[in-house]
């Protein structure tokens, strides 16, 4: 039998761990949790900026895919969207603290978010060949795609996340410097 104190003690534990859990998985301050939404927004609006920016240059070098090509790879213009909603989502919360808890560079983080949504895309493009193939040939083909897109793509996706980091990342950090007042 344990005593009453150290069974009150027991419980007090268990409520500390609960809220410190509640604390991690999401549980703030009415007013963080509205700059959280509000620094969601932002990186929302900045991806759908840079999507059809990308778009735009492709229309103007003439290299935007016929309809055939899009068809095809339906499955791509499904998963990107959904893996950046997805990171920008969670990564929301780091980049608020990023900006007004540590006091980071405001340029640097936008840099990197942008470098980050970049490999999130290639990560989604790869993957979702990946399964597509897996299922075509009842093999598992995913890692042979990740190898496949990690040498003739990789490159391709990073050097585009850097040009669009550096330009975009000024527009996204003008944004960010919102939250800090």
């Amino acid at each position: 039998m344990i005593p009453s104190y150290q069974f009150l003690l027991a419980w007090r534990n268990r409520y500390v761990f609960i809220n410190k859990l509640c604390g991690i998985l999401g549980r703030h301050k009415p007013k963080m949790k509205q700059d959280i939404k509000l620094t969601f927004q932002i990186l929302s609006r900045h991806l759908i900026i840079g999507a059809l920016v990308t778009v735009f240059i492709f229309w103007l070098i003439n290299e935007i895919p016929n309809s055939d090509y899009l068809i095809a790879r339906l499955h791509i213009w499904l998963t990107i969207p959904f893996g950046l909603t997805l990171s920008t989502w969670l990564t929301s919360k780091l980049i608020y603290k990023q900006v007004t808890g540590q006091k980071r560079n405001v340029y640097l983080v936008a840099f990197s978010f942008i470098l980050f949504i970049w490999t999130i895309a290639f990560l989604s493009t790869a993957l979702s060949e990946g399964v597509l193939a897996t299922i075509k040939n009842r093999r598992f083909e995913i890692f042979d795609a990740l190898q496949g897109y990690a040498i003739y793509r990789l490159w391709f996706y990073w050097g585009a996340g850097i040009i669009h980091g550096l330009t975009g990342g000024l527009f996204l950090s003008m944004d960010l410097k919102t939250l800090k007042q």
